[in-house]
Order: C-alpha cells, then structure tokens, then sequence
C-alpha cells in the first residue's frame, strides 16, 4: 500500500523512497518483489535483447514478483487488469526492496 501512491522520476529517487519507508513494512515480507527502476524498461519473452521479443514496457516504480534469475536477467511476473503476465527484465533495471 505504501508504494502504490508514490511516484519514481529515476533510480535514485525509487532508492531514496525505499529508505524512507515507514519503519513498519516488514522488508523481509517484500524479498521476492523488485522495483523496476528505468523508464520504459521492456518486459521479453526471453532473455535476449531482441526487437521480436518485446511482450511490453514498464514505467518506473512498478512493482514486480520475482521467480528466478541469471547472470543478466530476471524473470518476474506481474498482474495487469487481474491478467498475470510474466517476462524477464534485466537485472540493471530492477531495485529490490530492501533499506
């Protein structure tokens, strides 16, 4: 709920507003969400930076689950309009929340 509200301009500021939340989010509940830190960060099919891959693009603060990761890339999952979507984004582009 705390991070629904607030908005992200760049990485630093999605940093700044992780340190500042309140002292009653339990971060350790938050371990498999990631913050996607860039703007118009491309979600993929798999893990290659190819134009025929592109599933969408995400804006900055969204909210991701993770599932699994490489050396380059995660794969997360997120639910748009109730509908779950999952892709890999890369690991440059995703914040974990944690102070």
């Amino acid at each position: 709920e705390y991070w629904e509200p607030l908005s992200f301009f760049d990485s630093r500021e999605v940093t700044k507003q992780i340190k500042k939340a309140p002292k009653e989010i339990n971060f350790e509940a938050c371990y498999d969400f990631r913050i996607i830190s860039g703007k118009g960060v491309r979600l993929r099919e798999y893990p290659a930076k190819t134009s025929d891959n592109i599933i969408m693009e995400l804006d900055i603060g969204t909210i991701v689950d993770f599932v699994e990761k490489n050396r380059k890339w995660t794969l997360v999952e997120l639910s748009i309009a109730g509908k779950l979507i999952t892709g890999w984004v890369s690991n440059r582009y995703l914040t974990k929340l944690k102070r």
